[in-house]
């Protein structure tokens, strides 16, 4: 299985590697895109929608938030 990953949009690149790019994800599997933005952009330009999967930026809030009693290290900083 070939995966390929995009994490920005094709107009911040040059035309060679923005070539070199579609070539990449054409011959992958599946494509790993971390903004909605990257996700349209290439279901919009290819025919392979299935093969892209989201995974967004971000902290699980519930998972990592605020150690209990952490005011007094906020007071400190």
């Amino acid at each position: 299985m070939t995966i390929g990953s995009v994490r920005e949009q094709s107009s911040l690149l040059s035309p060679a590697k923005r070539h070199a790019n579609r070539l990449a994800l054409a011959l992958a599997d599946r494509v790993v895109v971390n903004a909605a933005s990257v996700r349209d952009e290439i279901v919009s330009s290819t025919q392979h929608a299935d093969r892209v999967c989201l995974i967004p930026n971000g902290v699980d809030t519930a998972r990592y938030g605020a150690a209990r009693g952490s005011t007094r290290l906020r007071a400190e900083l």
